[in-house]
């Protein structure tokens, strides 16, 4: 399951949708299947001779009598499949995996280890603003945001609870890397527009924006031209954010765009929305904000191991299908994740290495 979060790779806050976002990131798996499935169309007769009829099935216990016309469960099966079989699929081997490995490593995860994983997204609703009294309307807003129900997220706080006991010790924060955390929490920032163009469709932009005063994201989308968002700090590195890109920012006015600037991928325009002033820490809080912000890092490189863990459990993994349906389906889900992995990494190829801007 894909789910598209707001990231802040390195603030401070982290958000519940980031929360939400650790708990679903993206599954990809090496499938063996004992039986091949191939789809073959149906035979189907002209629409005047062949009215249209739902399949049934000869065997089988019945789950429902509908004004007499009989549902069996496995025509409820296979429908229930089609609509949320490779998904909820995708979340129980998530969870089945992380389990087996707790259980290798002789890892005794029970239901507070799950209730801390929730707690954590509540914490974040509450740093947040939320009031104890909305943070299950808030959590519930959260989860249709992300487009599961409250049964995948349970599974998916069972799944984070293993591997949170798995990732236990992968939490170190060197020094070298607190130091730069926190200059770029406290230092000036930058949210901008990112696109990619050729010349002709920077003059077009560019017409359309300082000429027709049309919002860059609409003028973007006008020449189908895809736009992200980013905020990096002016002491962001070169593995962060191109210097290129950052040296352009700190020249700029808000409401500014750029000149093109050539990237080994292509060339980019920025427009620069807003420069966030670098925040002001009392010299006797810096050390409680340090400690914090450990603790918040530490908490994203164990995020981070697990995650990677994971993929690796899911690369191992031998899963044989019994059921063709959801087989067949799943051979299908299979290709186009391997096509959009690949769309994306060519996609990154040519685009900052930034958080992404919040929403």
């Amino acid at each position: 399951m894909i789910l598209q979060p707001t990231v802040k790779t390195r603030r401070l806050v982290v958000s519940a949708s980031l929360a939400v976002a650790a708990l679903v990131s993206a599954c990809r798996l090496t499938v063996a299947q004992t039986t091949p499935v191939t789809a073959t169309a149906p035979a189907t007769a002209p629409a005047e001779t062949q009215p249209a009829t739902r399949p049934t099935f000869a065997y089988g216990p019945i789950t429902a009598v509908i004004n007499g016309d009989q549902l069996s469960r496995d025509e409820f099966q296979v429908a229930l499949t089609q609509v949320a079989g490779p998904k909820v699929f995708d979340e129980i081997i998530s969870v089945v995996l992380a389990r087996q490995a707790c259980q290798n490593a002789g890892i005794d995860v029970g239901q507070a280890q799950v209730k801390a994983q929730l707690d954590r997204i509540l914490e974040s609703l509450r740093e947040q603003g939320v009031p104890e009294s909305g943070l299950q309307q808030a959590l519930g807003m959260l989860m249709q945001r992300q487009g599961i129900t409250r049964y995948e997220f349970e599974l998916l706080l069972q799944r984070n609870a293993y591997l949170a006991a798995l990732s236990k010790d992968h939490g170190q924060v060197a020094q070298e890397d607190l130091d730069e955390a926190y200059k770029e929490e406290t230092g000036r920032r930058y949210q901008v527009l990112d696109t990619q163009v050729d010349p002709a469709q920077a003059a077009q932009l560019r017409d359309l924006v300082e000429k027709q005063k049309k919002p860059l994201a609409e003028a973007a989308r006008s020449l189908n031209l895809r736009v992200q968002e980013f905020v990096f700090s002016e002491f962001a590195t070169e593995k962060q954010v191109p210097k290129s890109i950052l040296d352009r920012a700190k020249q700029m006015k808000e409401g500014e765009l750029s000149v093109m600037i050539p990237l080994e991928s292509g060339s980019h325009m920025i427009y620069l929305e807003k420069i966030i002033p670098p925040t002001e820490i009392k010299p006797g809080e810096v050390p409680a904000f340090k400690e914090k912000l450990k603790v918040r890092l530490g908490q994203m490189a164990q995020d981070n191991w697990a995650n990677q863990h994971l993929q690796t459990l899911l690369a191992k993994a031998r899963i044989e299908f019994r059921d063709p349906v959801l087989a067949q389906m799943y051979q299908q889900i299979a290709a186009a994740r391997a096509a959009a992995t690949q769309a994306a990494a060519s996609q990154s190829a040519t685009q900052p290495a930034t958080q992404a801007a919040p929403k």
